[in-house]
């Protein structure tokens, strides 16, 4: 069985989550994924006809009947996620969606946005998410299919310790400080670390 997983291109060089989807796209190629470029664009100056052709497009090398994880959002808006993953559920056998972010639930001023992204969403085969906590949330607001939870957000190293690391309660956050300032206001016991520009 062909195996596929979308990744992003055309973002911002700090952008995190071109980045993140890069890293987990490195690791799937290791055991046999083939990449589905998925190119960043103003969506809005295309009709539904032109997103669709756009989209078959980037399609053109995805066989029938194969394995695709798609890796969400794509940060093209939830009206091209919304064709790209309908397009991706014709050709696959198996379709997984790889949560990344969740858009509504990352600013207050698109939760509105909730049941179409759940609407796309619950298109796959399986759902994966980073803990137990976004499934409640999701499941609450109407996701329905399997779960399974990826857990541990970290960064590849090939870094060799000499010695076992010791446990510190330290959360390090990648993110734009102005974007995210609940960093600025910081209040847990636990000690934050932000990489952001700035």
């Amino acid at each position: 069985m062909n195996k596929y997983i979308t990744n992003i291109y055309g973002h911002s060089l700090q952008s995190t989550a071109m980045h993140g989807q890069h890293t987990i796209t490195n690791l799937a190629q290791e055991i046999g994924y083939k990449e589905i470029n998925i190119a960043a664009y103003r969506v809005s100056d295309d009709s539904e006809e032109e997103k669709e052709k756009r989209i078959d497009g980037m399609l053109t090398s995805v066989e029938y009947g194969g394995l695709v994880i798609a890796q969400m959002p794509t940060w093209n808006g939830i009206a091209f996620d919304k064709v790209l993953l309908k397009k991706l559920r014709e050709r696959a056998k198996k379709l997984v969606v790889f949560v990344h972010d969740f858009v509504p639930l990352m600013f207050i001023g698109n939760a509105y946005l909730a049941d179409a992204y759940l609407e796309a969403y619950n298109q796959a085969d399986l759902v994966v998410l980073p803990s137990s906590k976004m499934e409640v949330s999701l499941r609450a607001k109407g996701l329905t299919p399997p779960v399974l939870y990826q857990e541990v957000w970290d960064h590849v190293t090939t870094m060799d310790f000499p010695e076992t690391p010791c446990f510190e309660p330290v959360l390090k956050f990648a993110g734009n400080m102005e974007r995210f300032p609940f960093v600025k206001n910081w209040k847990s016991e636990t000690r934050l670390e932000v990489f952001s520009r700035g």
